[in-house]
This record gives C-alpha cells, structure tokens and sequence, in this order.
C-alpha cells in the first residue's frame, strides 16, 4: 500500500497551506498540501494564471480552485476518508502533466486528464473493478507485454484497442485478438460478452487464453501496470496513451488491488475460424439483443495454433 503524503502534514494557519513539495513533478511545481480547515490538497504553482482554461471541471468529491493573487491551482478533497483516490488523482495528473515542455503545454495536459476524470466519476467509475474484472485486465496486460511489446515496443500500445471500444482487445499486424482469462476448474469456460466479440470478417481473428488462480506474493494488477510503464516510460506519447486506456477502463491504482494476487498457470492461443464454437452476428436473428455466452473449453483442441500465428514472427503496430 502506497503511503500517505499528507500524514504528519500540519494543517495550515489561517488563510495559508501547510505544503510537502513533489518531487516528481517537473513541468509544474505542485505539493501536497493541508488547508487550514484540515482538508487535503494538492496545489500547483502558477507564472501565467491565464493559461488555465476558464471552463474548469467539476469533480464530486473535489473542488477546484483558482487563486489568482497567489499564482494558485488548487484541488481540494472533500472528505480525507477518500485519500487513497484523491492521491491516484493527484499522481495522474502529475504524470499526465510532465508530458508539458513548458508550463502551458503542461496545464493542457493537466485539464485534459482532469476531463477524463471527470466522465469517469460522472457515470460512478471510480469504484474497485471486481474479481472478474481484475481477472481480465491483468490477462489483457500479460498478453501486452509477453506478446506485443517486445514485438513493437512502445507503439503496442496502440494496438489495445478493447478500452477505444472495438469488440476484440488488439489489433495487431490485420490481426484481432481476444484475450480471455479463466480459473482452472473440472469443466472450465470463458464468456463471451457479444456476438460482436468473435465475429470477424475479413481479419483473421485468434482467442488468446490464460488460466489465472489467486496465489499470494505473486502477480497482482498494480505490479503490471507498473511495469508497463516502466518499459514505456522512454515514449511520453504512448505513456500518455496506456493510462488513459487504464482510466477509461476503470482503472486507478487503489490499496485494494494489491491484496488481489495470481499466478497464470496455463497460456493458449486457438483460431477462431469455419467450425468454431461461437455465435457470430450473421447467427443473431432480428429482434434478439444483447447476447453472452460461455465456450467449453473442452471443444477448442481443433483450433489451437502455435503463439507466433498470433502475433507473427516480426513486428509493427497499426
């Protein structure tokens, strides 16, 4: 669990800040702050005041601040019982700012990912992703780092096009690729959310599958993400675009996730072609809407392929 910044900071004196400095922030100066009515902060330093836009956010939770005659950015917490979101708040728009050669361009980066969180909270995202839900992001980020990063580096980013809304998690080299997780079990399925998910019409289209059972001390969704971003951390442009992948999804680093740990034990890769268990869009009569389903994954032997017929044997994003 991350520390909190603000314990053992003082509340501030009337009508002042108490403040802690960021170290991590370079395009802008921020601190972590207490004000004096003992609510938390996070302040941001000004030289141009007028290169905040005037259309500022709303945020529930958390007010927004312009303080002019002090050079003044100014986001306040509510409630200090929600510190742990306020802080994956505050560090994202940290990181999203440093992406700033100068101080304007660092706002626009600033108020772009605080508009992001602000359509994130306004349809009640912002909660812990479920068991499920874990279960798959982490299998999506296994099958972006194991498969594709090393393949195009940085630019494999922009093949995880399941959070951009298209039916199957990547787009890589004219192929799609779904990627599902499933616990072992005596008869063990994965589901299928749309008939939309394993309906292809030209592009080849592959199943990528991984057995994930909790198991403590080892891989657990913070760690992963982590280590994305360590090794995208050279591409500012797809660093930027990994976490704003993570926050459409739902995903804010929060202490819940590290007490959730698993361990894959199986990786497999089947073509979705003529014969496969499936139900395509062609196979929706008109009036039916909304369909899921679950593949036995006894039946999927046939279609099983070698990894590299997945992701080739050389690489490049689209």
């Amino acid at each position: 669990m991350r520390d909190n910044p603000w314990k053992g900071l003082p509340a501030g004196s009337a009508g002042t800040l108490s403040v802690l400095r960021i170290p991590v922030a370079t395009a802008l100066e921020a601190f972590w702050a207490r004000k004096s009515d003992g609510r938390l902060a996070l302040l941001v330093t000004l030289r141009h005041v007028e290169d905040v836009p005037p259309d500022l956010p709303t945020l529930r939770g958390v007010e927004i601040l312009v303080i002019p005659p002090e050079g003044q950015l100014q986001l306040v917490l509510a409630s200090t019982g929600d510190w742990e979101m306020f802080h994956a708040l505050s560090l994202d728009l940290i990181s999203a700012s440093n992406a700033g050669r100068d101080e304007p361009e660092a706002l626009q980066f600033l108020f772009a990912r605080l508009r992001r969180w602000q359509r994130l909270l306004s349809k009640g995202g912002g909660k812990v992703l479920d068991e499920r839900e874990v279960r798959g992001l982490i299998g999506e980020l296994l099958f972006l780092r194991d498969r594709l990063l090393p393949l195009a580096g940085p630019a494999a980013v922009a093949c995880w096009q399941g959070p951009m809304g298209l039916p199957q998690d990547f787009v890589y080299e004219g192929r799609l690729v779904e990627v599902k997780t499933f616990a072992a079990g005596s008869s063990p399925s994965v589901r299928i959310a749309s008939a939309e998910q394993l309906t292809s019409v030209d592009a080849p289209l592959f199943l990528h599958l991984v057995c994930l059972v909790r198991q403590d001390g080892t891989l657990t969704l913070p760690a992963i993400v982590d280590e994305i971003r360590a090794l995208i951390a050279g591409s500012p442009e797809h660093a930027e675009a990994f976490d704003d992948r993570l926050l459409t999804i739902g995903y804010i680093d929060l202490p819940e996730y590290r007490s959730m740990a698993y361990a894959p034990t199986s990786v497999s890769d089947y073509e979705v072609r003529d014969g496969f268990p499936r139900l395509t869009v062609q196979d929706i009569p008109a009036g039916v809407d909304d369909v899921s389903y679950s593949i036995l994954l006894g039946h999927l032997a046939p279609f099983a392929v070698p990894s590299d017929a997945v992701t080739g044997a050389a690489g490049g994003a689209t």
